[in-house]
């Protein structure tokens, strides 16, 4: 009984210590065709950080991810500014990206 009291009484402070906010929204870079790759090169903070990432021609289009229905899966990347990853084996459900904006090849950027 007594390491049910403690466990209860200390668990929230060590939550709190540990814990990372999750952001409401995140960015990641992908195919124009495809969000299928897009959690693989990293989820970011802003859309500045994602930029950093495009490699065109193939991945070249940012977008944009409401963490609501998935802040239980994400997690903050350790030594990487404003890098967030998924800890599910399963990928994020496409249909909960959006096109943020796609870079052409001749340096403009379509946006939604």
């Amino acid at each position: 009984m007594h390491n049910t009291f403690i466990r209860f009484t200390f668990a929230p402070l060590f939550l709190g210590v540990f814990a990372q906010a999750v952001p409401s929204q995140l960015y990641c870079v992908g195919p124009q065709w495809s969000k299928d790759w897009c959690e693989a090169t990293g989820l970011w903070e802003t859309p500045e950080l994602a930029r950093q990432h495009i490699k065109q021609p193939a991945h070249n289009t940012i977008y944009l991810l409401k963490t609501q229905k998935v802040e239980n899966i994400l997690e903050k990347v350790e030594g990487e500014d404003g890098k967030w990853r998924s800890t599910s084996t399963k990928p994020i459900p496409t249909h909960l990206y959006q096109h943020f904006e796609t870079h052409t090849r001749t340096g403009g950027i379509q946006r939604s």
